[in-house]
């Protein structure tokens, strides 16, 4: 019953614009991770290790 409900309302165009959304996201996702530069990426490495501290000093809060 749900199902010819949906076919009934024609939202069919809805979904398929939403899986090309998703492909281009991922797309760009994947390409924005294959060239992105070496310092950014060793940044983002450590941000979870980060405790506030720069070279062993406390930073300023």
């Amino acid at each position: 019953m749900r199902r010819e409900i949906m076919e009934a309302a024609g939202l069919e165009a809805f979904a398929e614009v939403g899986l090309i959304l998703f492909v281009i996201a991922f797309a760009l996702i994947v390409l924005r991770a294959l060239f992105a530069h070496k310092e950014e990426l060793n940044h983002a490495q450590h941000l979870p290790l980060e405790d506030g501290t720069l070279d062993g000093q406390e930073s300023p809060q």
